[in-house]
């Protein structure tokens, strides 16, 4: 069953207002953001726009999959349909950030000597290869630098290491694609 919401009631607004905390106004575009949950049980949407130059929910859809259905061929076409249907209501008209569930995902917070920005990079792929057992031709592998922090007077940089396999993030990527959705990002959930 399909549930959508579009315009949320008032009430329910004071819940979704602290969604303004999270999501800063020039993220949000003309046409809104959509968040995406492709979960194994559900399909899970909503969609942020601007209102008087602040993010509000504008729209939330939730629909349960059939029973066995939770990966394989059947889990992507039914997910597809669900999409399509979805689209056409006008619910997915703007940028979609995509959360995914994958058990290969990783999530891994590291350490690493302060550095210019420019080495890095291949810093991260080497600690993330030897550390983390990750290959860089496997996996798409991507990261952000939280923050600085001294241990032993060295500054070092916290940096959380986010990858999953390329060969589902490229399916996961083209199934939208597919649809004319515009990707603006995919992100595991864990993460989102």
């Amino acid at each position: 069953a399909l549930f959508w919401y579009h315009n949320m009631v008032a009430h329910k607004r004071t819940f979704f207002a602290e969604i303004r905390r999270f999501i800063p106004a020039r993220q949000v575009t003309d046409k809104g953001m959509i968040g995406i949950d492709l979960g194994s049980s559900s399909v899970k949407v909503a969609r942020i726009e601007l209102v008087e130059g602040q993010p509000q929910l504008t729209g939330v859809a939730v629909e349960e999959l059939p029973e066995g259905v939770s990966e394989g061929p059947d889990w992507d076409k039914v997910v597809r349909e669900i999409l399509q249907r979805l689209k056409r209501t006008g619910l997915l008209n703007g940028s979609i950030v995509m959360g995914f569930h994958h058990m290969d995902s990783v999530v891994e917070p590291i350490r690493m000597p302060k550095m210019p920005m420019s080495e890095l990079n291949q810093s991260v792929l080497w600690e993330a290869k030897e550390r983390l057992s990750l290959s860089p031709d496997r996996s798409v592998i991507r990261f952000i630098v939280a923050g600085e922090v001294s241990v032993d007077n060295q500054l070092q940089f916290e940096i959380l290491v986010v990858a999953a396999p390329k060969d589902y993030i490229l399916a996961q990527w083209r199934m939208l694609a597919d649809l004319g959705l515009k990707v603006a990002a995919i992100e595991p959930v864990n993460l989102a």
